[in-house]
């Protein structure tokens, strides 16, 4: 069956306000499925208006697509009425342990799984006091979280400190910045919005200081970040500013920088405050500890004397 669009070029705008995050997913879910549904291809630059076409050209859907997929949802209507069966709880303990063979300790010992159930357990029982969110393991996001370059449950930053033989060695984020000085982290991690408060205790305090500069390798982000860890760059880079010192990005991949761009941070960090990856890891460190010299000595010449 070809499907065929529906209305090219006559769609509408369609603006639907107080959407939450589960409402969002279903929009995706839902909105991947229309051209199979009922043979008519939405046209449209996002989801939303391709729905609004979808709904507006009623006339162009296909009637026995449109007749399959109606069938197909009074059967699992039926059968739910039938026998409702809450298979939630099952399937997420089923999905994590299968990652323990999948994804193994980096030590090489094996996993507990029943350690993991317990721990699953304990967090829903406890959550539930306090109206949070079902807890779970995740396949993709720990897939994620392993191609991002994580070796260990915790998303973290660590301090590069140069070595006398022009080496790196890794070492503790201190507490706050030094004036003066060029602090260099690197974080690892998958910018999942529940990590991120611990990483922000974890960046230095600008505290008083004046005239510092912090450059941040961010080579193990994702491609698209979480809006929160978009944020908090933000929030960040802000509060240096605010004292006269500045944050650089080192290792910015190609994807995060049109995001970074797109959505007018990029701004902040200014032309040469954002350093794109190389094929070397630390490729482009070299630009970006410039770069934040540079900055300090500009400060510095702007205080009084």
């Amino acid at each position: 069956m070809v499907s065929s669009p529906c209305g090219a070029g006559t769609g509408r705008a369609v603006r639907i306000r107080g959407f939450g995050f589960s409402t969002g997913i279903a929009l995706q879910i839902i909105t991947g499925v229309l051209k199979d549904a009922t043979g008519c291809r939405p046209q449209g630059h996002n989801k939303i208006h391709q729905l609004g076409d979808w709904l507006w050209h009623v006339g162009h859907w296909q009637l026995a697509a449109t007749l399959t997929a109606l069938a197909t949802i009074a059967l699992w209507a039926l059968a739910r009425a039938v026998k409702r069966l809450e298979p939630v709880a099952l399937v997420a303990l089923a999905q994590a342990a299968g990652i323990a063979p999948s994804m193994p300790n980096p030590d090489g010992t094996r996993s507990d799984v029943n350690g993991d159930f317990r721990s699953q357990g304990y967090a829903n029982l406890v959550g539930g006091l306090f109206q949070a969110l079902p807890s779970g393991g995740s396949m993709s996001r720990t897939g994620v979280a392993v191609s991002a370059g994580a070796r260990t449950r915790q998303a973290r930053l660590v301090a590069l400190v140069p070595k006398s033989d022009g080496r790196w060695e890794t070492a503790p984020p201190p507490a706050t910045l030094a004036p003066g000085e060029v602090t260099v982290l690197d974080y690892a991690g998958s910018s999942f919005f529940a990590e991120l408060p611990r990483i922000e205790t974890q960046l230095p305090s600008p505290g008083s200081v004046h005239g510092a500069a912090l450059v941040l390798v961010v080579r193990a982000l994702p491609d698209v970040p979480s809006s929160a860890m978009l944020k908090l760059l933000d929030r960040y880079a802000q509060r240096l500013a605010d004292r006269g010192s500045h944050l650089i990005l080192c290792g910015v991949q190609p994807p995060l920088l049109r995001l970074l761009k797109r959505s007018g941070i990029a701004d902040r960090f200014g032309e040469d405050g954002i350093v794109p990856a190389t094929q070397e890891l630390f490729g482009g460190l070299d630009r970006a500890l410039a770069t934040a010299r540079s900055r300090i000595s500009a400060e510095q010449d702007r205080l009084p004397r």
